[in-house]
């Protein structure tokens, strides 16, 4: 076997792949690799054509001392067109089973009026996939067949049992008894290697599984469950830390409307990732039900919103966007605070620039609150209409006939009628409203 392909170890590629199956390595997937190394190492150097001009990159961000970069999907059609890959969405999926596979991390970048960005990063996981010569543990992989090829040798001798299969000892009995070549759909790579790949060649079938894994529904019959990798966390593993990780879970069984199991655990990197952003716990429902209800609609397969979601949530990009929203709102209220005042006719607590105070039974006018007079017989006229309504109807009567008596008509012009208009209301206010005459 060729230990290396395209600078990459076969070895370890085949080691991820059997236990992976669902995020298996294909050769395109090397092509995207060598690809995508490419252009970030051209990006990184910041290399200088002949005529003196930059060679073209990527667009790069650091974040946290990790190097991300944008990625358009297009490029790598225009640039190996012998995959047969013409839709954008098939590359999209193969970037989102490497960030399942951990291969790359994503982020999203949001750019204003722009839109958002779609960056990745390089992962531990990637790098274990070069090859080193020097390595070890790159050339292992014969070894472990021959092994296995030994444990599987036929022990007794050809033709004692009818039901032996009559190949050459050694090989697998369950392997395809036409010659190869008749069946193209025949295992054609070494025994042991990898038995779950795809078996068809390479190109025949351009939609290769590159799903996102649903930790909720398994691709796996009942049969083959316990051969799964992905082990699932149960509701008192995930609860027994602390009670705040069990509110924690709370909140999610409630969003979801059951426990999705997610795996690995995310509060730790979850909670870790609040205090990087400067968000209290105290906030942890509004956030998750803010984000829950951000994400569902922007996920157009709904089978895989678990999946989404698990990915998104502790995103420090999202919980600092929802700090900032927070942080705005608090700025608000305070303002609105500062801005507030305590009616000195009813109590109503209003904002100081309302015209009038919101309390239907008062109505007191803001353009008065500085009136300490008016204030006073105001604050007795409601005081009477609350305590003893039939007194305040009869101040009412009494007003209205002075009214009536001394219209403006006649005392606007006329001093002396004015003066006898006002003692005979200050009387009224008296008798009412115990307000004394000042002088």
């Amino acid at each position: 076997m060729k230990f290396s392909v395209w600078d990459y170890s076969q070895v370890k590629i085949a080691q991820f792949n059997e236990a992976h199956p669902n995020l298996a390595i294909d050769p395109t997937d090397i092509f995207i690799f060598t690809w995508f190394k490419g252009f970030a190492t051209k990006t990184r150097a910041k290399t200088l054509k002949k005529d003196g001009s930059k060679a073209k990159g990527m667009w790069s961000k650091t974040i946290d001392g990790v190097d991300y970069f944008n990625v358009r999907y297009g490029a790598i059609i225009r640039d190996y067109p012998i995959l047969g890959v013409c839709n954008v969405k098939s590359i999209q999926r193969r970037f989102d089973k490497y960030v399942e596979a951990g291969i790359f991390d994503k982020t999203i970048v949001h750019a204003g009026k722009k839109g958002n960005f779609t960056y990745f990063a390089f992962t531990e996981s990637f790098f274990s996939f070069e090859y080193d010569n020097d390595n070890p543990e790159h050339k292992e992989l014969n070894k472990n067949v021959d092994t296995e090829q030994k444990q599987n040798v036929q022990t007794k001798p050809i033709g004692v049992d009818k039901n032996v299969q009559t190949k050459p000892i050694g090989v697998d009995k369950n392997v395809q008894t036409k010659p190869i070549g008749v069946d193209k759909n025949v295992q054609t790579k070494p025994i042991g290697v990898d038995k779950n790949v795809q078996t068809k060649p390479v190109g025949v079938d351009k939609n290769v599984q590159t799903l996102i894994y649903n930790p909720v529904t398994s691709l796996n019959n009942s049969a083959t469950t316990s051969s799964n990798p992905v082990k699932t966390i149960q509701t008192a593993q995930f609860a027994d830390k602390n009670s705040e990780e069990e509110v924690f879970l709370n909140i999610i069984i409630k969003l979801f409307g059951y426990n999705p199991c997610f795996n690995p655990n995310p509060y730790p990197i979850f909670v870790q990732n609040l205090k990087n952003c400067n968000l209290s716990l105290n906030y942890l429902e509004e956030y998750l039900t803010w984000i829950f209800t951000d994400l569902k609609p922007r996920c157009k397969n709904k089978d895989n919103f678990v999946s989404y979601f698990f990915k998104s949530f502790t995103q420090p990009v999202y919980i600092s966007k929802f700090a900032h929203i927070k942080k705005i709102e608090i700025q608000k209220l305070e303002e609105k605070k500062a801005r507030q005042i305590i009616c000195p006719v009813c109590g109503c607590v209003h904002d100081k620039n309302d015209y009038f105070c919101p309390n239907e039974e008062c109505k007191y006018p803001g353009e008065m609150l500085n009136d300490e007079n008016n204030i006073q017989k105001e604050k007795a006229i409601f005081q009477l209409k609350k305590n003893d309504n039939s007194k305040y109807q009869e101040y009412q009567r009494e007003l209205n006939k002075l009214i009536e008596k001394y219209p403006m008509t006649k005392w606007i012009m006329n001093k002396e009628i004015k003066q006898e208009f006002d003692n005979l209301v200050s009387e009224l206010e008296i008798k009412y409203l115990n307000i004394k005459k000042t002088a």
